[in-house]
């Protein structure tokens, strides 16, 4: 009975820092990439999905215990980030460990990570199924090495690996030297996204590789709230900085990057183009229409 459905991937206290007037009360203007819809929304009403972090793992389990750990854990996180935006400074004691954990599950808790998690598998079951057709035509006999397998990727062994990563995440974030990032006055917002821990390459590198968590040559952002993102690098202090119009258009560029729904204090937002033109929310809307997925 009352049991939690409505499960945020982004969670709300952390939205409430981009609404108009930043609190869990004020107004978000949601923008969907995919969809090429607008909208507004409060946090509550934003970057959920039902029972996505539901799990079945015997009839003597809480099959929403993970959302109900998640809650409280965002009950410190909500503290502890609210400290950081007062103070414009890191934790130097224990809870800056909290600011990573919450950090490591803002980069896996999303859809997107699912997601790929998924097109992978459903690669290498298109693959083994392809070559166990081949061997068959050729006269062998073939016994799939996955194929019971697959049936134990469902949404419990999901979360159970989001989990997993979070945590194995954390320790390499915490080797990173990060900063403040702070807009200035007259300088536009930043923006949220379904994505919003980013690791971009510094320095563009040949070849096709990704940039990782614990890559050198990468910076890695997440906005904190529509005046405020923290950044990084692991060889490299980047020092605090105060941003300017260019400055946050970059960091909504990244924060935008591959993600399904962007989450904006105001109607209009800034990004930096392909060229280094700063550009609006309808140039983007514009450019995805002219590139569907």
């Amino acid at each position: 009975m009352n049991q939690p459905r409505k499960h945020h991937y982004v969670p709300q206290f952390y939205l409430a820092g981009f609404t108009d007037n930043q609190t869990a009360d004020g107004d978000l203007h949601v923008v969907d990439t995919s969809r090429l819809k607008t909208w507004v929304a409060k946090p509550k009403e934003a970057a959920h999905q039902r029972d996505f972090h539901k799990v079945e793992i015997g009839p003597e389990t809480d099959p929403m215990a993970v959302e109900k750990i998640l809650g409280q854990c965002e009950g410190k996180w909500s503290t502890m980030l609210r400290n950081v935006l007062e103070q414009f400074s890191f934790p130097n004691d224990y809870t800056f460990c909290d600011l990573m954990m919450f950090v490591a599950f803002m980069a896996v808790r999303v859809p997107l990570i699912r997601e790929r998690i998924d097109d992978f598998l459903n690669e290498v079951r298109r693959k083994e199924e392809f070559a166990r057709r081949w061997h068959e035509q050729q006269g062998h006999r073939v016994e799939s090495a996955m194929e019971n397998d697959f049936d134990k990727f469902d949404q419990t062994w999901h979360v159970q690996q989001m989990i997993r990563m979070a945590i194995e995440l954390c320790p390499w974030l915490s080797l990173r030297q990060w900063n403040l990032w702070i807009a200035e006055d007259q300088a536009p917002d930043l923006i949220c996204s379904d994505r919003p821990v980013v690791p971009r390459w510094a320095s563009p590198i040949s070849g096709p590789y990704l940039p990782g968590f614990g890559t050198w040559n990468t910076v890695v952002s997440m906005p904190l709230s529509r005046r405020v993102a923290m950044v990084s690098m692991l060889e490299v202090n980047v020092g605090p900085r105060e941003l300017g119009g260019n400055e946050v258009a970059q960091l909504n560029s990244a924060t935008a990057e591959n993600a399904r729904q962007l989450y904006c204090p105001a109607s209009d937002f800034v990004w930096l183009k392909s060229d280094g033109q700063i550009g609006s929310k309808e140039d983007l809307l514009k450019m995805l229409g002219s590139h569907p997925s």
